[in-house]
């Protein structure tokens, strides 16, 4: 599965339980809104959940945040 629709499925989860619209990486609209939630996820204070996670486990979550980042480049690129 693409670390892409892994963090959509993640942000739709909690879309589901508030009752927001679900997102699609097909619909231009949603796919800014995406670009815009992974960006805030990847600030510093976001990432490290306020310095609660660091080393291998920050490192990991920056890795899948992101190359969903690079893969939804790539989808608007096309």
């Amino acid at each position: 599965m693409s670390f892409l629709k892994q963090y959509v499925d993640q942000l739709n989860s909690w879309n589901k339980l508030t009752k927001r619209p679900l997102l699609s990486i097909n619909r231009p609209s949603d796919r800014r809104e995406i670009h815009e939630r992974l960006l805030g996820d990847l600030s510093p204070e976001n990432l490290s959940c306020d310095g609660e996670l660091s080393g291998k486990a920050l490192d990991e979550k920056a890795k899948r945040l992101n190359r969903a980042l690079a893969e939804l480049a790539m989808r608007d690129a096309r």
